[in-house]
């Protein structure tokens, strides 16, 4: 049978919910508890965010996928957001939160037929504002006309509504326009603005959050008892960027602000330590620890055997049994290094020992880049697998980043693969 099964062993969630539920192992008391307490924080609109929290690879986005199975029945509408990998910056995930979220309300509320038969749509406020200051949500300056602006401004500031809805937008077109104003020569009769420009510079984090927050609220004044359940995965892998810092703030706040709005609620998975450096911030709904018995790690391999190929398992048991022991419980690592082999290895895997395999494909590894070997080899020897944080950068930029761990022991911080530190203490016990 070919190995390239394109499903087999990923370690990322599938999107066939049969396959979700097939490859669902022990984790039911967490799902149970998370489900328990949502529904309470939907009954007395909390105001925090909701948080699976777990370290990493732990199995937070599997469990978060079925959490959102069971409970989307109780929301209005679902916004399940999907970042791009290539997005880092708070404001780019931000803009593209926006314009998913304004097309799933907008979408509920045609489905729902929300509003005046023949009056505008639901939405109608928020799209004028994303049309007529494209560029400003999207990033850039917009040198637009007074008229237009002041049009928009006056508007916004004749609804008491729209102006507690968007306080920072509207001070910040009323800016833009009265420094437009103050440039105009004195002896400007008042109205004669036809072909003058103001510039308006691009919304920032806040602005962006108000528009965000601005579509629940459009759709709930028309349906008072609306909920919008907000979804958004793995809330760290969003902030880590690609030199390594670790910026939570910007989006931290937007889904403070968002949980705050009635009925608007907040989903997302948290690594621990994240959540005790932000534990006011955040609602725990469930913690996702590491399978105690190595038999679940095993018992998940089975069933992607059973699911993805006919059942005829490719490795032999003492391969997939070794991986589980070093995996430390951690699905995401012990799928991992199974996918690795499956798709990578050259000999025959029925025959393949997983320390064999793992060492070669080190020494590989470390005849292309030494130097930074040598950085993961002596955090496994001489600091229990710890990274310094100074030496993060260049590794997340070099091949050697499938060796790495991203635990979080602090802001900056990471381990090596704990597979991979095994293999390497052992072999050090073996040369004295």
């Amino acid at each position: 049978m070919a190995r390239n099964v394109a499903r087999f062993l990923l370690p990322d969630p599938p999107r066939e919910q049969w396959h979700l539920n097939q490859l669902f192992v022990d984790r039911e008391r967490e799902l149970t508890q998370a489900v328990e307490q949502i529904a309470a924080v939907r009954k007395d609109d909390l105001g925090r965010p909701m948080a699976v929290v777990g370290q990493a690879r732990v199995g937070k986005s599997h469990l978060l996928h079925q959490i959102v199975r069971q409970v989307r029945k109780r929301f209005d509408v679902t916004v399940a957001i999907h970042v791009s990998a290539g997005l880092s910056s708070s404001l780019d995930i931000l803009r593209e939160i926006l314009r998913q979220t304004y097309t799933a309300l907008h979408n509920a509320a045609l489905e729902k037929a929300l509003g005046p038969p023949a009056g505008p749509e639901v939405l109608a406020p928020l799209g004028r504002i994303l049309a007529e200051y494209s560029e400003a949500v999207h990033g850039s300056a917009a040198e637009l006309e007074l008229q237009r602006v002041e049009s928009v401004t006056r508007s916004l500031k004749k609804s008491a509504g729209l102006t507690a809805k968007l306080p920072g937008i509207v001070n910040h077109l009323g800016e833009a326009t009265l420094a437009a104003q103050l440039g105009l020569e004195e002896t400007l009769l008042e109205g004669e603005t036809r072909g003058r420009t103001v510039r308006v510079s691009r919304f920032e984090e806040s602005h962006l959050t108000e528009l965000i927050g601005m579509a629940h609220v459009l759709v709930r004044e028309h349906a008072p008892e609306w909920r919008t359940l907000f979804v958004l995965d793995d809330f760290d892998l969003l902030k880590r960027e690609v030199e390594g810092s670790f910026a939570p703030e910007a989006l931290l706040r937007a889904l403070a602000v968002l949980a705050e709005i009635p009925g608007f609620h907040a989903l997302t998975t948290v690594r621990q330590d994240t959540y005790y450096r932000h534990a006011k911030t955040f609602h725990r709904v469930t913690n996702v620890a590491p399978f105690p018995e190595e038999g679940s790690l095993v018992e998940i391999y089975q069933r992607h055997v059973k699911l993805y190929r006919e059942g005829k398992p490719p490795f032999r048991e003492s391969f997939v049994r070794e991986a589980a022991r070093l995996a430390q419980g951690r699905p995401g690592v012990f799928l991992h290094h199974l996918r690795e082999a499956f798709m990578n290895a050259e000999t025959d895997l029925a025959q393949l020992e997983l320390t064999d395999w793992i060492r070669a494909r080190w020494e590989r590894d470390r005849r292309a880049e030494p130097e930074l070997a040598e950085v993961l080899s002596r955090a496994a020897l001489r600091e229990d697998g710890i990274l310094a944080p100074q030496e993060l950068p260049r590794l997340r930029q070099s091949s050697l980043m499938q060796w790495m761990l991203e635990d979080y022991t602090s802001e900056s911080a990471a381990r090596v693969d704990p597979v991979l530190l095994e293999v390497l203490q052992q072999a050090s016990s073996e040369d004295r």
